[in-house]
């Protein structure tokens, strides 16, 4: 059987920044706890959001724990208003949760522009 090729499992947005299964493109936003990139699920060829845990925040056995349980919670979760989970895991010291992308404005650009929410 012949391995997958190197670009099929492993694709960089940055260095040290992969997932295997995910082909990286962009990053749609980052923070304090991690950062998320638009990617393609590369087994079912579809668009989704990475979200990857900064590895210094892994490093709190807790966290890790909880993350894991959150995104087994999350992934049993079907409403509309509830983004669907589609995957998680643990690769190379990092946490990653995949799931579905939405399109549309960043909450705080849309704070900004028309107040809270419900008013």
């Amino acid at each position: 059987m012949n391995p997958t090729p190197p670009d099929l499992d492993r694709t960089a947005v940055t260095a040290g920044d992969w997932v295997p299964g995910y082909e990286l493109r962009a990053v749609v936003g980052s923070g304090g706890f991690g950062t998320v990139y638009e990617a393609r699920q590369i087994k079912l060829d579809r668009v989704v959001a990475v979200k990857v845990v900064h590895r210094d925040r892994v490093a709190a056995p807790t966290l890790a724990a909880r993350f894991e349980a959150e995104a087994m919670t999350l992934g049993k979760l079907h409403h509309p208003n509830v983004v669907q989970v589609y995957d998680y895991g643990r690769h190379d010291g990092a946490l990653f949760i995949a799931m579905e992308l939405l399109e549309g404005e960043d909450l705080g650009e849309r704070l900004r522009r028309a107040g809270p929410v419900g008013e």
